[in-house]
């Protein structure tokens, strides 16, 4: 993967943008989470640094969503009315100059990206699993499938696969020591929508770990951390970590993470830190078989299996694979 500040030129096309607007969503909803802003906020960061582009959230008043944002400096505005007419608005206001438009639902309107051609603001369309082109200035797609999934399109920027995730900045630090010869990290996304942390947790902790001890780091948008709690109450091989402001040191000091099929697994590779993934619904599980077949991933689970999962980790840490 090639350093952000490498090619954030090439996402803006070589211009200079003076106010990104970022149209994008965050919450505890069915089929989201909080990947899509984490990966605004650095592209905004980025932009920022290299720039000196201000940037503008605009984004649905999920309260958790437009939180998270708020809590990482970012100036929100909260979408009304018409979804087209909102962004339209908030350009004009703030006098964006590019739209990012960053948000996973299957259904959008393509209007907007026209409409911001005829006022000319420039579009880039970030995507990671549907694999469509829309009529943009620039399509960004770091999936490890969009080389072979997307389909070229006249007068569109392309900058596909890996090579082009935004990977957060990362200072090195390391995270407070643990009290185990090893230790494994769990992380599942911001809101982990499909319980795969309380899922997880309740089949590891069926047996003592010998010398092996886990962290479980529970995202901003997590209800059931009181359930997670609970299945560790007695233990001291779990620790529970909740709203971690800097994961990669966490990520850095473990000698294994499991995580979900999303953003994680890229930051991981990108950092070299053993992994085992598990998809947390069905647009990961592709990716998920992609990262195994290619050696990036220990193990990847199409779909929680307990019984699977715990073999894994113990073949990982017990076994012969490093």
């Amino acid at each position: 993967m090639k350093p952000l500040d490498d090619w954030i030129a090439d996402l803006f096309a070589g211009a200079q943008p003076r106010c990104i607007v970022f149209r994008v969503d965050a919450g505890r909803k069915p089929g989201l989470s909080f990947g899509h802003l984490s990966r605004c906020l650095v592209l905004a960061q980025a932009a920022r640094r290299r720039f000196g582009a201000h940037s503008v959230f605009l984004m649905r008043g999920y309260a958790e969503g437009v939180a998270h944002a708020e809590n990482h400096n970012a100036k929100v505005s909260v979408v009304v009315g018409d979804e087209v007419e909102c962004i339209l608005r908030v350009l004009k206001e703030h006098g964006g100059d590019w739209l990012v438009h960053d948000l996973p639902y299957g259904d959008f309107d393509e209007r907007v990206f026209q409409a911001c051609r005829e006022r000319g603001v420039k579009t880039i369309f970030v995507d990671d699993a549907r694999f469509r082109t829309p009529g943009v200035d620039v399509l960004l797609n770091s999936s490890i499938l969009a080389r072979e999934r997307v389909e070229a399109r006249e007068g569109v920027r392309m900058l596909l696969g890996p090579d082009f995730f935004p990977l957060g900045p990362d200072d090195g630090k390391m995270a407070p020591q643990t009290p185990w010869k090893r230790t494994v990290l769990l992380t599942f996304g911001g809101s982990d929508p499909t319980g795969l942390s309380v899922k997880s947790v309740a089949n590891l902790a069926k047996r003592k770990w010998v010398g092996i001890g886990f962290q479980v780091m529970l995202g901003p948008g997590f209800e059931e951390g009181n359930t997670v709690k609970g299945l560790v109450e007695d233990r001291d091989d779990f620790m529970i970590l909740e709203n971690v402001a800097a994961p990669f040191e966490y990520f850095r000091c473990a000698d294994l993470v499991v995580c979900a099929g999303g953003r994680t697994m890229y930051e991981l590779a990108a950092l070299d830190i053993p992994f085992i993934a598990v998809a947390s619904a069905r647009h990961e599980q592709e990716p998920v078989r992609a990262f195994v077949e290619q050696g990036l991933a220990l193990f990847g689970f199409a779909n929680f299996n307990g019984h699977g999962f715990v073999a894994a980790v113990d073949t990982v840490l017990n076994g012969d694979i490093k």
